[in-house]
């Protein structure tokens, strides 16, 4: 009886915990409906008139990687995506999120993340970086990351 007790008394804690999450989505793995401006800078029918879509412009990570990989190579590729990894999100948005009562993050991730790479794919690495310091911040600011 004892047991049933105490597990009913830490049950009830642990639903008295509110989790309010967003998902940080079209950061680390690109999504041209979140952020089309990306899909669309240096890129287009002019530049690949013979594209998979027939539009000459990226639709996701993979058809990103490839075109700008055509254009110069993967660390040009890594380049082009190192300003959008640094600024899409900022210390001042997880401030911004904590206080408007968020308490959880999710990070969507790449398996390319940490290199692991096959040749015939076309994804760089280059955003484990920044998601170990959006962590730091998310535990700074008092939020989980997931």
């Amino acid at each position: 009886m004892k047991i049933l007790v105490a597990c009913s008394s830490v049950m009830a804690v642990a639903h008295a915990v509110a989790v309010r999450g967003v998902n940080l989505g079209g950061w680390l793995v690109l999504e041209r409906y979140i952020r089309p401006s990306i899909m669309e800078v240096g890129f287009g029918p002019d530049v690949f008139p013979d594209d998979v879509e027939g539009q000459g412009y990226p639709v996701d990570q993979w058809t990103y990687a490839t075109l700008s990989n055509s254009l110069g190579g993967k660390n040009a590729t890594r380049e082009r995506l190192t300003p959008h990894w640094d600024t899409w999100v900022t210390e001042d948005d997880i401030v911004t999120l904590r206080r408007a009562g968020i308490t959880h993050v999710r990070v969507p991730i790449g398996h390319w993340i940490l290199g692991d790479i096959a040749d015939d794919e076309p994804y760089v690495d280059g955003e484990w970086w920044y998601l170990a310091r959006a962590a730091r911040w998310c535990q700074a600011h008092g939020m989980q990351i997931w």
